[in-house]
This record gives structure tokens, sequence and C-alpha cells, in this order.
């Protein structure tokens, strides 16, 4: 292709045209959403102005009431106390708000009468004005009061009176609820105090250490620019007053009033936009604040929808471009290889393609029925020796240059099973193959219908069994949805890497593993350890080596693609009193309908847990008290056999963790026989990691395999049974008669959590038609029309919906999508089943 050409011209102003559209039109929506924020802003603002104004204005009638009632007797007898009867005037005028105290003044400002000893301490704090006509003062914000002070010059006094304006403060957050956003209305000066209460003042004052302040004291608040944001913080600030003033301060300075719509950090710090006026009667400004994410978030999820639309577009466009270069090449080529190839043709004598079915294509060399036995032994023993061979070749990834090994064992399997179909010695060498081949990564950002409280235990406790050092603890939420929709393969893969990485770091000390909901569908994996604390150096050469300058270990590079395809990342910190914490969070989504969340069974009864103080026995703790057990932990055997001997307490279940004994296995048998010697009735569980170990030294108690969760251990205390203790998996019953497709199905369902049967007795299905689940073909719908339908039936073939006369109403799984389609089939069948409600839980912390 030509450098310059006039078509890649037009590509070239075609792309320049879309994304200059695309960028005026994300500019206009800023514009729009900036000019809706500013029309607001101003009409909060001025609904606030108006609400202040008529507070002020329902005062000053009272003023002319004041000059003529409250004047002092005409005449000053022993007998009259003018300052009595003037008391008396005022607690029988008609306030419109509550009156806390007042003060009387003479001229000089000397003191003649306290109503109160809270007027003593309001007195104190009230900032006079140099005005000598009757004005309002700046309000006083108190921990559970905001105060209102009014100052009277009549005659000769001077007359002080504070109001409760509780009134005033719920007309305020009523007028702010009514604006449907996250917003604030204040009332500051030029030095940015706050003169109006703050509605996160409950939250506010224990992060400046104000929590602790006298009731009659004024708080002093400042709208100050905090290092983050104090309603999720939960750090102590006592340096609030060095802080910088927050921009709408110093923009209030500069003009009386004005908008600011660029995002500022406000004194809760949150981004803000805000409008300010000054009020002369209050000789304050009012500022009304509102939350910026309320404007960015439509914003940034329109760039996010006009870059995608534009990306497809140019992406469409190269595409185009790059297939009419294509077709005009081809049609030049097809021209010039023409005659090229009818060159070849007369100077070469080419024998005919061979077309039609191979199934009907006679050999020559055919072998007599007499001969097929010798044949066939001859076949399997060259396809088991290609295939034996192909074993020993070392799995890597291979150019494209360089020939497969591995093509002339399949090519050996291909032609032996075109030869002969029903050789069941050749089904094996093939299963023995295809299980013997390296997996690729195709595949593994697939998306699974995942049970993480099932699946995440599952594949904890085959690696805690694969490797002796690897001790692991799994805690998950109960806010943890039954059922999620991510990346498994990719996940798991990079959960089982994390915990090598992490292992090869700290030996053999155990770790912590919490699973809990994030925000914004994100689900977090918290690895909490008891190691050394690690440097942010460390840090930094852990999660990434290749900023520190290092080489990037292979593992490494694994973990990062791995995360790459689940959509997930790592992040780490370390607490000297805690350890070190590690935290993966991975994106997930919620299939429809939701499902419900599994309800624990709530059991009664005492119960004794022998586990060695630490995390492990707090994770015990937690896990039986939420089950509703009384608990009697222990600390050594010693104490045990003293609590034995007392012959008054009552015992229902003894839990025993492995670690308790040490490396003594023995003492733990002889535990469980010295507790049923006193308590013949209870029941003993044991927490190992390998069941089948204890087995056959452990008689008549019950094994659960580490790491324990929450459901395994309800199942476990609540049933009688004895032996290996383990949450049943739904049943999938599955038919097909060849046995190579059900070979292949049964791949499928290995990485699903469901235990898979064969049915033997064809059409009448086995197991429970109600409860368990059915995996059938869908060529053989006719044949169990006939018979009782299961009610959890999914069909399955090799065709697409379309092309198979099967009703709408059933549901139907294609097996060329694969293991991920297969799981989100299967939970849509089971979500069929009745639900139970949830309920929708909120705190503080969501404001």
């Amino acid at each position: 292709m030509k450098l310059f050409s006039w078509s890649g011209l037009v590509l070239v102003l075609s792309l320049v045209f879309i994304w200059s559209c695309g960028y005026w039109l994300w500019l206009q929506n800023g514009n729009w959403h900036l000019q809706q924020k500013k029309t607001e802003l101003i009409a909060q603002l001025d609904k606030a102005d108006a609400l202040l104004q008529d507070w002020q204005q329902g005062y000053q009638l009272h003023l002319s009431y004041l000059q003529t009632t409250l004047l002092p007797p005409a005449e000053n007898t022993p007998i009259l106390d003018p300052l009595q009867e003037l008391d008396d005037r005022i607690r029988r005028i008609l306030w419109p708000d509550p009156l806390l105290a007042y003060v009387v003044l003479d001229n000089d400002g000397k003191v003649l009468r306290f109503s109160s000893s809270q007027a003593r301490q309001l007195f104190s704090q009230t900032r006079f004005s140099s005005k000598e006509q009757s004005s309002f003062l700046p309000p006083l914000v108190l921990p559970k009061l905001w105060v209102l002070p009014l100052e009277v010059q009549q005659n000769n006094q001077q007359l002080v009176l504070w109001f409760d304006a509780s009134i005033l403060q719920g007309q305020f957050q009523q007028l702010m609820a009514s604006g449907g956003s996250a917003g604030e209305l204040l009332l500051l000066d030029n030095e940015a105090q706050l003169y109006s209460r703050s509605r996160y003042q409950k939250s506010l004052l224990p992060r400046l250490g104000l929590d602790a302040q006298a009731e009659h004291q004024q708080l002093q608040l400042f709208a100050r620019r905090p290092p983050e944001n104090l309603l999720f913080s939960r750090q102590l600030y006592l340096d609030a007053g060095a802080w910088p003033q927050s921009a709408v301060v110093t923009a209030l300075k500069q003009r009386r009033e004005g908008v600011l719509l660029k995002p500022y950090q406000n004194y809760l710090g949150r981004k803000t936009l805000a409008a300010w006026r000054w009020l002369p009667g209050w000789q304050l400004y009012l500022v009304s604040e509102q939350d910026a994410n309320l404007m960015l978030q439509p914003l940034k999820l329109l760039k996010q929808q006009l870059l995608a639309a534009l990306s497809a577009l140019t992406v469409l466009l190269l595409l185009m471009f790059w297939y009419l270069n294509r077709s005009l090449n081809q049609r030049q080529q097809a021209l010039m290889a023409s005659q090229a190839a009818q060159d070849q043709w007369l100077l070469h004598d080419f024998d005919p393609p061979v077309t039609g079915d191979l199934t009907t294509v006679q050999l020559d060399d055919e072998p007599t029925p007499d001969r097929v036995t010798t044949a066939e032994a001859q076949l399997c023993e060259q396809v088991a020796a290609d295939v034996s061979a192909d074993a020993a070749v070392p799995s890597q990834h291979q150019s494209a240059s360089t020939p497969d090994p591995r093509l002339p064992a399949a090519n050996a399997l291909l032609k032996a099973w075109l030869q002969q179909p029903d050789n069941k010695r050749l089904a094996e060498l093939s299963r023995s193959y295809l299980q013997n081949q390296p997996q690729d990564d195709a595949g593994l950002d697939a998306v699974y219908a995942c049970e993480l409280s099932t699946e995440l235990p599952q594949l904890l406790r085959q690696l805690m069994q694969q490797d002796e050092q690897l001790d692991c603890l799994l805690e998950v939420n109960s806010e943890v949805p039954a059922v999620v929709l991510l990346a498994k393969q990719a996940l798991f893969r990079a959960i089982e890497l994390w915990l090598l990485l992490t292992r090869q770091r700290l030996g053999s000390q155990p770790c912590q593993l919490r699973l809990l909901v994030a925000a914004n569908h994100q689900l977090r994996l918290e690895l909490l350890d008891q190691g050394d604390a690690l440097t942010d150096s460390q840090w930094l050469q852990l999660l990434e080596p290749a900023a520190t300058g290092q080489g990037v270990a292979t593992d490494y590079q694994q973990l990062q693609q791995l995360l790459l395809w689940c959509q997930a990342h790592i992040s780490g910190h370390s607490d000297p009193a805690h350890g070190n914490k590690q935290v993966l969070e991975f994106h997930y989504e919620l299939p429809e309908p939701v499902a419900a969340p599994q309800i624990m069974p709530q059991l009664s009864g005492r119960v004794m847990l022998l586990c060695p103080p630490g995390p492990s026995r707090q994770l015990y703790n937690r896990m039986l008290r939420q089950l509703g057990y009384d608990l009697l932990p222990m600390d050594d055997a010693s104490q045990l056999v003293a609590w034995c001997h007392d012959g008054t307490q009552q015992l229902d279940q003894l839990v025993i963790d492995e670690s308790f004994a040490g490396a003594d296995h023995s003492l733990l048998p002889k535990i469980a026989t010295v507790v049923r010697r006193y308590f013949p009735q209870v029941r003993v569980l044991f927490c190992v990691r390998k069941p089948s170990e204890w087995q056959p030294s452990l008689p008549a108690v019950q094994l659960l395999a580490k790491p324990v969760v929450l459901p395994q251990l309800a199942v476990a205390l609540g049933t009688k049974d004895e032996g290996e203790i383990s949450q049943p998996l739904p049943t999938l019953w599955l038919y097909q008669p060849d046995p190579l497709l059900l070979w292949y199905l049964e791949q499928q369902l290995l990485n699903l959590p469901y235990q898979s049967r064969v049915i033997r007795h064809w059409p009448e299905p086995e197991g429970d038609l109600h409860q368990d689940l059915y995996l059938l073909p869908a060529t053989l719908y006719q044949q169990l029309k006939s018979s009782p339908k299961p009610a959890l039936l999914l069909w399955y073939g090799e065709q697409g919906r379309d092309e198979i006369a099967l009703p709408n109403a059933c549901c139907y799984w294609q097996i060329s999508t694969g293991a991920a389609t297969l799981s989100r089939q299967l939970y849509q069948l089971r979500a069929q089943q009745p639900q139970a409600a949830t309920g929708k839980i909120t705190d503080e912390s969501t404001l």
C-alpha cells in the first residue's frame, strides 16, 4: 500500500471529523451541566435568602412592640423594682422562637441583670457590634443548639436576647432536602468561621476532637481544606486551624456575590460546587453547596460512552479501508496468478482432487475379516507409541514456523478413528492423550456463574493438601452474593499464584483470607499475615518489581496477565499492630434473577473450642456465636481436664482444631476419650487439613476439612453423621450414548460445583425428578416426552437453537459455547425455584 493516497487522506480527514464532533459534543454537554448546576445553586440561594429575611422581618415587627411595652415605669419607688417588672414583661411576650436567656445593660455596657446562669455563658461568647440601633448579632453554634442573639437599643438601656433557632434550622434542613441533592447551606464570615450548624456535625466533631466539648461552649468550625474526606476518615485531627482556607472563602473575599462552578474541596474534604451572597442584615455570607460528583459522574459516563463509540467508529473505518485495499490487491494478484497457474498445469501432469464421502471410499489394500484382529492390534500399538512419545516432549509455546510435535500423534488418532470408530481401546488412548496435553490460555476470561462461598474454600482446600507449608484461614462476609458472574478460571489461577508467592515470602506462617463486598460491583479478598511489617520500598518491590529496576519474575508476569483477564488488581499496606494486608479487588456482575442469600440455621447449646490463641480462635468464635452457641474456649489440656473434673457443667459439642495438639497428633484422640468419659453424649468435631489421614485413628467422630467456613460448619454441627463431613453438591445427571462425547461433557463439569452421575436406565431417568438437575441431548427429546419430565432439565446439542426442533420453553445449551455458558444456564435453571426476599442495609457512611 502506498504511503500517500487519496483514500488514505479521506480516511484521516474522516477520523479527524469524527473525533472533533465527539469532543465538541462532550464540551457542549459539560457546559449544559454547568449551567444547570448554576441555576440550581442560585435558586437554592434565593430560597435560603428569603427564608432568613422573613425570619428577621418577623422579629422587626416585635421591635416596635418592645419600644412601647418594655419602657421602664414612670415612678421609681423602693417597693417597685423596675428590672423585675421588665423581666415580667419580657416573659409575657409571645416570641416566634423559644427564648433561652437575656441580659440588661446600660449605655456604658455595664450589666444590670442576667436572667439566668445560661445568660452569663452566652454573654461571654457573643460577638457584639458597634452599631447603636437594634441589630441581629452573629449566631452561636453550640454542640446541641443553634442560638440567635438579638440586640435591642431603647432609652438608656441595651437588651440582648438569645433565642433557640431549632425551628429555623429545621426549615433549613427541609429546604436542603427539597433540592434532591447532597448539599448544604452555610453562614460564613470573612475569617471562614461557620455560624450555622453542619448537617454532618455528628460525624465531623469526633474527627476534629470536639466531641468532648461542653454543651454551653461555642464550637469553632472553619471552612478550611482538610487533607482527606473527614466523613470516611478515622483519624483524629487537632491541627485544623492550620489548614488552608477553602476556595469559596478566597472567592467571597473578592466579591460579595458569585458562583464557583469549578469543583473544590470543602470543609468536609468533598468535591463541591458553591454559590454565595452577602447578607447585610446578618453581616455574614450565605453559601449554598452541592456535591460535585452529581455532575462529574454523568460527565464521566458520557466520556466513556463517547470514547467507546468513537473507538468503534475508528475501528470500523480502518476495517473498511483495509478491506477495500485488500480487495483491490487481490484482484490484481488474481489476474497475475491465473496466467501463472495455467502455465503450471501445462508443464506438469496433476491428478484431479478427490471429492465425496470418505466413508464410501474403498481401499485396494482393505484388510480381510480374518486379518482385522491383527491389524487392530498393530494400529493400537502404533498409536500408543506415538502418544507416549508425545508425552515425553516438554510443553512450551512454539512459534508458527516450528512444526508442532503433537501433530503426529493427533494424525494417528484421527486416522485410527476414521478406520475403526467402534474401537474402545482407541477411546481410552484418546482420553489419555487429551488429558496429557498442556492447557493454553484461551478461554480464561470467560464469564462463569460462580458460588464463591462453596468453590473458593474448595480451591484453598486443594492447595493446602498439595502444599504442606500453606496454612490459610477463610472468612466469607455475609453480604457476599450467593452467585456472581466473573472470570472464574483466571481468578482462581491468580489466587493460587498469589498464595504461592506469599507463601514463598512467609514460609510456614499462617495467613488469613477475608472475602468482602466493595463498592461499584467489586469484591475484595484481603490476605492478612503476621509477618514483619513491610516498608514502602518493599511493597513496591513486591507489587511492582518492574518499577524498582529489577528483573520481573515469570510468576509475577503470569499473575499480572491473569489479573488483567479477570479485571482485578492487588494493593497492600502495613500496620505495625496487625501485620501486612494485601487486597485483591476483582470485578463481578450479578445474574438475573439475583440469587437469595443463604440463611444460616440457628442452633443452640454449649460448645467447647480447643484452638490455640490467635486469628484461628477469633474466626471460630465469630462463626460459633453467629450460629447461636455458647462458647467455652480452652487454652491447654490441663485446663480442659480441670474443667471436666468439675462435674457441674453441660457440654453439647466439642470442636478441636488440629493445631491445638501441635506436633503431637496422638494427643487429639486422648482428648476426645477424656471428654467422652465425663460427657457420653457429646459430639466431637475435628477440623483437620487432610481428613482421610485422620479417619482410621479417630473413630466415632466428625471430620471437617480446613479451611472451615460458616456453611460447612453449620452442616457439621447440625448433623449426627460420623466420618468426613462435606457440604453436599447438587446432583447433575448425564446421558450420552457416545462415550467420547460423554467424556467431553464430564470434562466441562470439572470446574463446576456439581456432582455428575450417568443415567443407566434410559428413557427412565433416575434420581429426584424435582431437586436434581438433568443434562440430556436434544436429539432424544421425543423419547423423553412420553415419560415423566424432570423439573430442572437442560437440553444440549451441537447445533444452534434455530436448527433444532425444540420448544421455546425448554432450556438449551450449545456445546460449542463451552463450560462458562453451561454454568450460567445451570444457574438460570436452578433459579426457577422459589427465592427468598432480601433486605437493604444502610448506614451513615453512605452520606
